[in-house]
């Protein structure tokens, strides 16, 4: 998904017409959008939208609780992969 899409994604996901700080890596396809909200809450906007949309949700992968599970600390951070194939 461009940039275009997931920006429009986010912004049904959180009701906000306001980006903030959205980062595309044209190399890798990768996009990042920061949230107003809590990372729990964006998440679950995400998927609700996602799956709104019959959009594939491949992994959630959370990092900050594999940190805790190693027993070290980081910023809740979580990684959506999704697409349409």
């Amino acid at each position: 998904m461009e940039a275009g899409g997931l920006r429009r994604l986010y912004t049904s996901a959180m009701n906000d017409e306001n980006m903030h700080d959205a980062r595309c890596d044209c190399r890798s396809g990768l996009v990042s959008l920061r949230s107003e909200r809590s990372v729990a809450d964006t998440v679950a906007a995400m998927q609700r939208v996602i799956d709104a949309r019959g959009i594939r949700l491949f992994a959630l992968i959370d990092h900050a609780a594999e940190a805790r599970a190693a027993g070290l600390a980081m910023p809740d951070t979580v990684v959506m992969i999704f697409g349409d194939p």
